[in-house]
């Protein structure tokens, strides 16, 4: 009679079947490129409720990573049972089948099949050693349970030929297996060797690019300001042209009446004159008429024109004339030029344009003159936190706006309040007014913390204490 061995004897539930090699090609289909918990979850969802389908899977899983790995350890699966405040059986099962499927791919070592798969076991040789010896017991007294241990162990060694030349089998496929996929994994990281270096090369080139793009943008921003700076002065060369021709539509407005008022006068003049000369002619021709004559026809009166006392007299009756007529034209209404008044000489005149050679100018032309506007901005800011001196801040602060394009051309320190490990400083700026609007417009000029406001001085402040008795 031959001994009864039980299936854990074999450490295995069954032989491999086609149900396990397709029941593990389904699981690496679907869920072996996934993670832990990704693949629990997903079997978990395959097998909705259905505990002994999962366990089904367990062992078949078990058996087949029994035919197919060498290095499989000795034992059974463990016995899962629910616990009050633990995973539920599914879950353990799960987790089973995610480490035996790992295994069989390569990344789980034997040490944790052993260690959380599989059940306190001893070794094959040794159960069976203790099974054989307690037959050898009993068969001392029984010599045909002897022969059926004899019997017994032979059939046992057939068993192990025969699972020789199988495993022998398994262990060729196994490494054909493992020489293809060597080789695919060697072309895999050829290529992706590959693809690092061409993307490696994309990144330097990219990289390249984008310091020359830096590199165009400042330059393009240096232009930007040069071209804003020229723009401003060619504004205001234009509005000093414009009121420069403003000026001289005004003098020239005034020219034209002088010339009219000129031409009225000579022309007024020039009539006078003509009926003078009229009158003193027709008063010549009766004198010569009433002139006594003689007897003697060569008696006349003669008219000497080249005599100087006589020229000398009609200078100056023609001078007393024309007195006289000026005299007469202001009696009259018409408008005469007036004389032009002289700048008196004062320090500093040749710098804003009056010098003696347009002195002589009409003094309305420069009634518009208005005095030089402020180009300053003044703020103050805020909560300016710093663990350094007071001229490092502010050169910082001047280096700062200046990198953002706003230029800063004086800075006062208002109030300092100082702490154990720094400082915080209320400080006054002065900034150029072609350059206020970025930090008007720009809510994010100043770093984080920083506020600011205008400067109000203290004869427009409505009573509150901004500066703290800062002067101004």
């Amino acid at each position: 009679m031959a001994v009864d061995i039980d299936n854990d004897l074999y450490y295995n539930t069954q032989s491999v079947s086609g149900i396990d090699e397709d029941l593990y090609g389904m699981l690496k289909e679907k869920l072996g490129a996934k993670d832990r918990l990704s693949f629990i979850s997903g079997l978990l969802n395959i097998y909705q409720n259905n505990e002994l389908e999962l366990k089904h899977v367990r062992e078949s899983l078990y058996d087949y990573a029994r035919h197919y790995c060498q290095n499989m350890p000795d034992g059974s699966l463990s016995t899962r049972v629910q616990r009050s405040n633990g995973k539920t059986v599914m879950e353990k099962y799960a987790i089973d089948i995610y480490l035996l499927f790992n295994y069989v791919e390569g990344s789980v070592s034997s040490q944790v099949i052993e260690r959380d798969v599989l059940s306190a076991h001893k070794k094959k040789q040794d159960r069976l050693n203790e099974t054989i010896n307690e037959t050898c017991i009993d068969s001392s007294f029984n010599t045909e349970s002897e022969r059926d241990m004899i019997k017994s162990i032979v059939e046992i060694k057939q068993l192990i030929q025969n699972n020789s030349t199988y495993m022998k089998e398994q262990f060729e496929r196994l490494e054909k297996r493992h020489e293809s996929e060597m080789k695919c994994l060697k072309e895999e990281i050829l290529s992706k060797r590959k693809e690092i270096e061409k993307l490696k090369s994309d990144n330097i080139d990219m990289l390249n690019r984008e310091t020359t793009q830096r590199s165009e943008n400042k330059l393009l921003q240096q232009e930007i300001n040069t071209l804003k700076f020229e723009l401003s002065l060619h504004e205001g060369v234009k509005s000093a042209v414009n009121n420069f021709n403003s000026k001289c539509a005004v003098i020239e407005s005034k020219l034209q009446s002088f010339s009219t008022n000129m031409q009225k006068l000579s022309s007024k003049l020039e009539s006078e004159y003509h009926s003078e000369q009229t009158q003193q002619t027709s008063i010549g021709e009766e004198s010569v008429q009433n002139s006594p004559k003689g007897n003697n026809s060569n008696y006349s009166v003669v008219n000497v024109e080249n005599d100087d006392s006589s020229s000398s007299e009609r200078d100056e009756t023609e001078v007393k004339r024309t007195e006289t007529l000026y005299s007469e034209a202001l009696q009259s209404g018409i408008k005469q030029p007036e004389k032009s008044t002289r700048f008196p000489e004062r320090n500093g005149n040749a710098k804003f344009g009056y010098t003696e050679e347009n002195w002589d100018i009409d003094k309305n032309v420069f009634r518009g003159v208005q005095r030089r506007r402020r180009r300053t901005e003044r703020i103050v800011l805020y909560n300016v936190d710093a663990c350094d001196k007071i001229e490092h801040v502010t050169a910082a602060i001047v280096e700062y706006a200046a990198d953002k394009g706003v230029k800063v051309s004086s800075t006062w320190l208002l109030k300092e309040f100082k702490f154990r490990r720094n400082s915080v400083y209320m400080i006054s700026l002065n900034i150029d007014s072609r350059d206020f609007y970025l930090i008007e417009e720009d809510d994010y000029f100043w770093p984080t913390g920083i506020t600011w406001r205008k400067w109000i001085p203290k004869s427009k402040r409505d009573g509150r204490n901004y500066y703290d008795d800062v002067d101004d």
